[in-house]
């Protein structure tokens, strides 16, 4: 019999085991421990969906916090000092902001003084501060020697520049023994410095302006050899106001302190506190400061007590503002920059500057009024002063002088900036007879010293070019009131009615008042006219205008902001689920595998025929 088996026919042998290989281990990369561990984080594997959702919704509230901080850090960078006028108390300019410069005419000969009067007003020059010498006007005790200075205020007066005295230098007569010999020492007797104002103040009466009572008391070369302490320089400026305000017209400016009067950057902020603490805010109409734009363009923002640019005037503000008296004016009583190698500011960089600072200033600081140039000739007793001035030695024009002339000449220089108008400044022109009228502001005091303008003709007429977003208008409303028709840019007001040629404004009420009317808002940032005219029988009284603008640069700031809105509201909702589901307000999210894996086939091949 047969060892072969029986097969079905058809049927083939089964085929014998295939051989063993030897497979050799695949080589496996190795990953550490912390970067598996990052990367199970981030696919949410090692600390479970809440977990990851928690610290996201940490990271997008810490983002959102650190974006809302960047945003207040920008609205301080961009709008600290920065003031719109757009609602009172208001800072009651005693001045206008027209061009101003420091020069000692006593510098030129008596045959060219006109000459240069009048190329200082053709070049839009309508403010000048002169020193007013003591030694010079009074030698000895009761010796008066006037002649020098009449020829000087004749000609500013009749060429119809502004006079701010600086009234200082004492005499050998008047000083004290160890101030004999000093570039400038205080009074032994006080008094002797209010006869001293006395004498200007009714020598000049009607011709001067201002009266700013002494110079730079806080250095030790102005104060006989040792700077002056707040006490010593506010008795003399108690003494010195009451006599200058014996014309009522004159206004009197607090001296000019030096920033490192002291020996340390800030003198002079530190001063004006303590004259302020010492309780002399009343004996003064405006601050005056000395601000050197030092290395930085007009454009700097940044503000820090002991850096040197052109908006460190906003401390001088913010310290107005902190005693009380933030309807005060400051003025600029030395404002400039250093052309030399040691600043790296060119002529030309000088120059532009010179134009931007004032521009910048009209637009965002209503506070700030007059902008003394550092010099207009070289001045031999200050060191540097020649980097500062706006002529050379010579005479000639430097590129500062050529800068401000051009400026003085267009018609920008003639634009009211943001803040109060004074009715006597350089923007508002009259058609027909207007009266000057001392009334009560509309919102201060009358020591503000706000003249009202007024005119009874029918048809008479005042314009006023501005550049800003509105405007308003402090009007007199009494009995004896007439209409008003008001026109803006040949138009109607805004909001207002009218015909087309202007919106009627009735300004008669059965008890006199003096009122803020809201003329114009809204409006593009562009340069605009206003034109207010007596319509009907009856007075037309106007004691000042204030423009608004609004704050620039904002939408940095708004769009940091809402950036930082929504990261935080994607923190808090991430929050609040997690909040919920841990409650069990909510359900859980069950969790889905978004790649399973594909089900094992069984071997489907044939089996081979042996």
């Amino acid at each position: 019999m047969s060892s072969v088996p029986n097969r079905r026919r058809g049927v083939p042998p089964p085929l014998p085991p295939p051989p063993t290989r030897t497979v050799a281990p695949r080589r496996v990369r190795t990953t550490s421990p912390i970067a598996t561990t990052v990367a199970r984080v981030v696919a949410g594997t090692a600390i479970g969906a809440e977990a990851s959702r928690f610290f996201r919704a940490i990271g997008f509230g810490l983002l959102g916090l650190c974006v809302a901080v960047a945003a207040v850090m920008a609205d301080v960078y961009f709008h600290r000092g920065v003031e719109t006028s757009a609602s009172p108390p208001y800072v009651v300019q005693v001045s206008g902001r027209a061009l101003a410069t420091n020069v000692d005419l006593l510098a030129f000969a008596p045959e060219n003084l006109d000459k240069v009067v009048s190329n200082l007003k053709s070049s839009g020059f309508f403010e000048v501060r002169q020193p007013f010498s003591w030694s010079v006007i009074e030698p000895a005790r009761g010796q008066f020697a006037w002649d020098r200075y009449d020829r000087i205020v004749d000609t500013l007066n009749a060429h119809g520049l502004q006079i701010t005295a600086v009234l200082a230098r004492s005499p050998d007569w008047a000083r004290a023994p160890s101030g004999i010999g000093a570039f400038d020492a205080p009074p032994a007797n006080d008094a002797d410095y209010a006869s001293f104002v006395q004498q200007v103040v009714d020598r000049y009466r009607g011709k001067l302006q201002y009266a700013q009572l002494w110079d730079l008391p806080n250095r030790a070369d102005h104060w006989g050899g040792t700077a002056a302490t707040p006490i010593q320089y506010a008795d003399l400026l108690a003494l010195g106001s009451n006599a200058a305000r014996d014309d009522a017209s004159i206004k009197v400016v607090l001296a000019e302190f030096d920033p490192t009067g002291d020996g340390a950057f800030g003198a002079d902020l530190r001063f004006l506190g303590a004259i302020y603490d010492l309780g002399r805010a009343d004996f003064f109409d405006v601050v005056a400061a000395r601000v050197d734009g030092g290395t930085s363009s007009p454009y700097d923002r940044a503000v820090d007590g002991n850096r040197m640019n052109l908006s460190r005037a906003t401390l001088f503000r913010e310290l107005l503002i902190d005693k009380g008296d933030e309807t005060k004016p400051l003025w600029l009583t030395h404002y400039g920059w250093r052309a030399s190698e040691q600043t790296a500011i060119s002529a030309q960089d000088q120059a532009e500057f010179l134009v931007g600072g004032i521009q910048r200033a009209r637009a965002e600081w209503p506070w700030l009024g007059l902008m003394f140039a550092w010099d207009l000739m070289p001045n031999g007793s200050a060191p540097d002063s020649a980097d500062y001035a706006l002529l050379n030695p010579d005479g000639t024009g430097r590129a500062a002088y050529q800068a401000l002339d051009a400026f003085g000449r267009s018609p920008d220089s003639t634009l009211a900036g943001t803040g109060f108008v004074p009715m006597d400044s350089r923007p508002v022109t009259y058609y027909r007879d207007w009266q000057d009228q001392h009334l009560e502001t509309c919102v201060f005091e009358s020591k503000s010293g706000t003249v009202y303008k007024t005119v009874s003709e029918t048809t008479a007429s005042v314009t006023v070019r501005f550049r800003g977003t509105g405007v308003s208008a402090c009007l007199r409303e009494s009995t004896t009131s007439g209409k008003l028709r008001a026109t803006l840019d040949g138009g109607q007001l805004p909001g207002w009615s009218g015909d087309g040629d202007g919106s009627v404004i009735d300004l008669k009420v059965d008890q006199a008042q003096n009122v803020w009317l809201d003329l114009a808002s809204g409006l593009d940032d562009a340069p605009h006219e206003l034109v207010l005219t007596l319509e009907t029988d009856g007075e037309l009284t106007i004691g000042g205008l204030v423009v608004s603008r609004q704050p620039p640069l904002v939408w940095p700031c708004a769009l940091l902001l809402v950036a930082a809105f929504v990261l935080i509201v994607r923190a808090l909702r991430d929050l609040s689920y997690l909040a919920a589901t841990s409650a069990g307000y909510l359900q859980r999210r069950r969790g889905v595998e978004l790649t399973p894996p594909l089900p094992h086939l069984p071997d489907w091949r044939p089996a081979r025929r042996t």
